[in-house]
């Protein structure tokens, strides 16, 4: 059976990580996070330079496929129906690259909730590096909301 890539999408604080560490199967697999490549590479962003970054997914997560001849988790935003869902998707698809997707659903109230939660402790823990995470969580999420991309 063909390796693939599984791509767990969602907006922040829907539930990604928390599926892919629970998950009987998905815990066990490598794993690689769009976020920790916009921490990693300041041309990079959600605002700006995504395609890098998910160029730069990719080709981290076929490196981990083919070296460990295993499947591989991708965890990212990329909502279906956004031009950054399409991109990746086109690329998938130009490139013959065996994927699926698996979508966690949660209100904007949810992940604000959520994500707030993680910020309040990062505050109290005066985390900066945490800190900026969570505020980037936050501007991710006002900034699908204004465009009409969720209600």
């Amino acid at each position: 059976m063909k390796n693939k890539l599984i791509f767990v999408t969602g907006l922040p604080g829907s539930g990604k990580s928390y599926l892919i560490h629970n998950d009987a199967k998905l815990s066990r697999l490598p794993h690689v996070d769009i976020m920790d490549i916009y921490s990693k590479y300041p041309e990079t962003t959600v605002f700006g330079g995504w395609e890098i970054a998910q160029d730069k997914m990719i080709a981290f997560a076929l490196d981990l496929m083919n070296n460990g001849n295993t499947d591989v988790t991708c965890e990212a935003i990329l909502l279906p129906g956004t031009p950054s869902r399409a991109r990746l998707e086109r690329v998938l698809k130009e490139n013959k690259i065996s994927h699926c997707f698996i979508n966690v659903d949660a209100s904007y109230e949810t992940c604000m909730s959520r994500v707030n939660v993680d910020y309040k402790i990062a505050h109290s823990t005066k985390d900066d590096g945490r800190l900026t995470y969570c505020q980037k969580r936050i501007d991710i999420l006002n900034s699908y909301r204004s465009k009409g991309l969720i209600k």
